[in-house]
Formats: C-alpha cells, sequence, structure tokens
C-alpha cells in the first residue's frame, strides 16, 4: 500500500466534502519527532480555509474537522482563523506542525508567508510551560505508576530537551528528535539511553513495556528543579493582531 497516495487521497476527499481548501498538511507525533512504533499511527493534522463568505456569517462556524480514526489514519484539522487566533498566543501544538520534516501539502505562495509569522510570534514562556507540564504528566500519570514503556521515557525526555533547547538558542526546538539532541549539549550524558530506547520503540509496539531505567529516572528527576525555573528569568513579547490580519485576508481572497 503507498501510504502517501492514501493520506492524500483523504485529504481531497475532505477537501470535496467539506468544501476547504487545505493550505498545509503534516505529520505530526512520533512519526514527525522520528521515534515511531511498528505499529504507529499516521497522525496527519491540516489547516484548511472555507469559502470566503462562510466567514461573513453571523451564526458561528465549526472551526475542526476530525474524521474517524480508521485502522492507521489519525486525520484532523483547524480552520486558519482558528490556527491563526492561536499563533497569536504561541500555541506550541500549532507551532509544531508547521515545524514538521513530513509536509503532505503546504501552499507555496500562503505558507511561506506564514513562517515568518510564525517566528514572530513565537513566545518562550509558552513553550516552556507546555513542554514543563507535558514532561511532568508523562512522568507522574505513567512512569512513576509502572506504566514504563520507551514510548513514555521518550514522551518525557523530548520536552524536557525541548526546554533545554529554547534556553540555549531561544528558538522553535527542531521537531524531528535526533536533530535536536545531536545539538544540544545537555543531551551528551543520556545519549547512549536515548539510543537504547530509540532502538527499542522502533523495533517493537508501542504498548511494549520495559523496566525501570535508573539512569535515566536519574536524569529526568534532577532536571525538573532546574528546568522549572527557566521561564520565569525569559522575557515576554507584546505583539498586535495586524500581521495576523493581513494574513488572513490573503488567504481567504487569494
Amino acid at each position: 500500500m503507498n501510504i502517501e497516495a492514501e493520506i492524500q487521497r483523504r485529504l481531497s476527499l475532505i477537501e470535496q466534502e467539506e468544501d476547504v481548501r487545505i493550505i498545509y498538511a503534516c505529520e505530526s507525533g512520533s512519526r514527525a519527532w522520528g521515534f515511531a512504533s511498528q505499529d504507529s499511527d499516521y497522525d496527519v493534522r491540516f489547516i484548511y480555509v472555507k469559502k470566503t463568505a462562510d466567514y461573513l456569517r453571523i451564526e458561528k462556524q465549526r472551526d475542526v474537522i476530525e474524521t474517524p480514526i480508521e485502522g492507521i489514519y489519525d486525520i484532523n484539522g483547524w480552520d486558519l482563523k482558528k490556527a491563526l487566533g492561536l499563533l497569536k498566543k504561541s500555541n506550541p501544538t500549532l507551532i509544531e506542525w508547521l515545524e514538521s520534516p513530513i509536509i503532505y501539502r503546504c501552499d507555496d505562495t500562503l505558507i511561506p508567508l506564514l513562517k515568518p509569522i510564525v517566528a514572530e510570534y513565537f513566545n518562550q514562556n509558552a513553550l516552556i510551560h507546555h513542554y514543563f507540564n507535558m514532561a511532568m504528566n508523562n512522568w507522574r500519570n505513567d512512569i512513576e505508576k509502572g506504566n514504563v514503556t520507551p514510548k513514555k521515557y521518550l514522551y518525557t525526555l523530548r520536552p524536557l530537551l525541548c526546554i533545554d533547547w529554547i534556553k540555549r538558542y531561544g528558538s522553535i526546538p527542531p521537531v524531528h528528535f535526533q536533530s535536536m539532541i545531536e545539538a544540544l549539549p545537555e543531551a551528551t550524558g543520556i545519549q547512549n539511553e536515548i539510543n537504547w530506547l530509540l532502538d527499542i520503540k522502533a523495533q517493537g509496539m508501542e504498548t511494549d513495556s520495559i523496566k525501570r531505567n535508573t539512569v535515566i529516572d536519574k536524569y529526568i528527576l534532577s532536571s525538573f528543579e532546574y528546568r522549572r525555573e527557566v521561564e520565569s528569568n525569559i522575557e515576554q513579547k507584546q505583539l498586535d493582531w495586524n500581521p495576523l490580519n493581513e494574513f488572513f485576508l490573503r488567504a481567504i481572497c487569494s
């Protein structure tokens, strides 16, 4: 089966059935991060534009398209207006979509104009807060309770290292995990354990269990305190709506 061709077929079907135009579609989650398991889904996420008249209606319009998960395909998207509103808040999920290394659809006119806006609205505090809570929740809700899998370890380590990237480089962390850790001195001391986790996850299934790893546990626990202090030391940026409004008008009129 040609997976990408099937994804393209499903995206085209969504456009037809919903009467929308998909301007961007990408892979998110473990495949985009570079540590998919043998049974990982294809988590396709997209941004779409409706007809101009739909944006002029008095009644509130639905701003998401959610399709049922069918086999390995998990395909959902956001309306552009919703996406731009979230970008104003430096929404980490949206930023990761737009930085994904696996792209299925990309409007060659609009998306290059959007990328500088993403960088402009990138808020270090928002991402640090998101990644810290993600790591803490994965640790407390799964690993500490005995649900120990390569996936849960990686889902805890990745956001902690994303914080290190933001602290060191002041920019959006690479979505591809291996690319990020190769450029992070903070990852050097745990590189062997990360490679071990990546190998096990790539060869196994999503829910395969492993024993607790004392080196990884020690690294995670020692990481929480100093990363907790990073957020308060970063200056907030104050930005207006103008670039987003201008982009939105261009998108719906094109």
